[in-house]
């Protein structure tokens, strides 16, 4: 573990962080701090390790890690001080044959991810590994990815890209993701007119 340079004092004259909902905030805007990296002077901390700072006013000397497994949950009741080695074994995604799917038995769900030329995107959780495989193809649809089919050489061609299908796929996703959030989609105002 590398030594962290930003002292209590400092963190605490920039931020601001509530251990009951985990949100950590810049105390000069109250704007909230929405990544899990936050850069002070120069140097970047992973945003659960400053929540840990402030707390507790010293930096964790072993791996903090997320009860929940969800990177995102800051609250201090998620917050864990933990072997290294433990928390990449118990996080550890289990692969599923399908490109771009895994499965994390710790939360019963199936990440899927899509690659690009420059990044890995993550898509999201989903309760089915068919979930999971139709939104890593529907990513690989926008990003442009040209997949390779399995089987013979001799298979066909893909046919062209059927944009009714691709948008039928998109609302099914926002369906999903509404279900799994509980937010709704804002309504098109030209629509109700």
């Amino acid at each position: 573990m590398t030594a962290e340079h930003m002292t209590f004092e400092r963190a605490n004259t920039l931020m601001i962080y509530d251990p009951k909902t985990g949100e950590l905030a810049w105390r000069a805007t109250g704007e909230s701090i929405n990544s899990q990296t936050v850069s002070v002077d120069g140097s970047a901390y992973r945003t659960h390790r400053v929540c840990w700072l402030l707390v507790t006013g010293a930096w964790a000397k072993h791996s903090i890690s997320h009860a929940d497994g969800d990177h995102s949950n800051n609250r201090l009741a998620n917050l864990r001080l933990t072997d290294q080695q433990l928390n990449r074994l118990q996080f550890r995604a289990e692969p599923t044959g399908r490109r771009g799917v895994k499965y994390r038995p710790d939360i019963g769900m199936y990440i899927a991810q899509a690659r690009d030329s420059s990044q890995l995107h993550h898509l999201g959780y989903y309760p089915t590994v068919e979930e999971a495989v139709a939104a890593v193809a529907f990513a690989d649809r926008l990003l442009g990815n040209k997949v390779k089919p399995k089987g013979p050489a001799t298979q066909p061609k893909a046919e062209k890209l059927d944009l009714f299908a691709l948008f039928k796929t998109a609302e099914e996703m926002v369906g999903t993701a509404v279900r799994q959030t509980g937010f709704e989609p804002i309504p098109n105002t030209k629509e109700a007119a």
